[in-house]
């Protein structure tokens, strides 16, 4: 397994110059970028004088007041989930290279968790296969949520996965218990609805403060 494991690192550094490099990138900035998004908002209004005369009981808050304040609880979430996006599609892509083991799947089921957006799906499976000798077990299908709004999806890779069938497994070469079998990246992005609902949050917010003297002066 060594010399296909080198192989395999090599064809991931010279193909894939955005692989590697790319995962660790987005997995550095699930931990800036959540920090940097909470500083920013109030940072910059504060550098405009939007909070010299800020108070948080006995006065009205200000449109740049309320960005400031919204700002900073959910665009860090913003932040982290789109990073965690794009760790997942970088994971995705760099996989394809990893060299492959045959497999079994254990269990295959398909669940759905019902939320205030809507329902959500995963498939809960478990596949063995072998390293250098060495007995394994898996989860992962694909690099992504675990639970997605996309029910045909989630059908689709249950019908793929039943129980008892043969599947390719691609092996991390550096770490033999990181195991995936869809390479695509069609899961990661599964998500994005909470991205767009953090993000504009605060600016719906925003407006609504700046536009509520004129509502009530009419």
């Amino acid at each position: 397994m060594a010399a296909p494991a080198m192989q395999c690192e090599r064809r991931v550094s010279q193909i894939t110059p955005d692989g590697r490099d790319s995962v660790t990138f987005w997995g550095l900035m699930m931990a800036i970028g959540p920090l940097a998004a909470a500083i920013i908002p109030p940072t910059a209004v504060w550098l405009l004088g939007g909070l010299e005369d800020f108070a948080w009981v006995g006065q009205e808050v200000t449109a740049a007041q309320a960005f400031a304040i919204i700002g900073a609880m959910a665009f860090p979430f913003a932040a982290f989930f789109f990073a965690q996006d794009m760790f997942n599609r970088a994971r995705a892509r760099t996989s394809r290279f990893w060299p492959t083991v045959p497999g079994v799947v254990q269990s295959s089921e398909v669940r759905e968790r019902r939320t205030r957006l809507g329902t959500n799906y995963r498939l809960a499976l478990r596949y063995s296969y072998e390293v250098g000798g060495s007995g394994y077990e898996g989860d992962r299908v694909a690099f992504g949520p675990s639970w997605v709004p996309d029910e045909d999806l989630i059908d689709a890779l249950a019908r793929k996965y039943p129980a008892g069938a043969a599947v390719a497994v691609h092996v991390d070469p550096a770490a033999a218990e990181t195991a995936v079998l869809e390479t695509t990246t069609a899961m990661a992005f599964k998500n994005q609805i909470k991205i767009w609902l953090l993000a504009a949050f605060p600016l719906v917010l925003t407006i609504a403060v700046a536009v509520r003297p004129l509502i009530h002066s009419d």
